[in-house]
């Protein structure tokens, strides 16, 4: 990913968290970037491209972490903390993905 995607990136997954999906438009977007808005649409498709590409940073992250404890503790019981320390370190790690997972979950629709 380039360094000014990764910028765009970062200043949607704030805004969406702090303002809401449904609230925060393109055009908010490319203002706190410093751009024209139809410069965002060289990096992203639109509003669903940005959320669906913050998802799966954070999927992937928890993925991981269930498969690292998964692979590492074969007993359930043993298993089951790793699995709940995982899910509160997510808390600290991703505090504006879960804000915009919350956000999409409960809406049918992002716009």
């Amino acid at each position: 990913m380039g360094q000014r995607r990764d910028e765009i990136l970062e200043i949607a997954r704030t805004a969406f968290a702090d303002g809401g999906v449904r609230n925060t438009s393109m055009r908010d977007l490319a203002n706190a970037a410093g751009v024209l808005p139809s410069s965002l649409y060289s990096h992203f498709d639109g509003k669903d491209d940005l959320v669906d590409e913050i998802m799966r940073d954070y999927v992937t992250y928890l993925t991981s972490q269930c498969r690292r404890v998964a692979a590492e503790m074969s007993d359930p019981v043993e298993r089951l903390p790793e699995l709940i320390l995982a899910a509160m370190l997510l808390l600290e790690r991703c505090p504006a993905e879960l804000a915009v997972h919350r956000l999409v979950t409960s809406s049918s629709r992002v716009r």
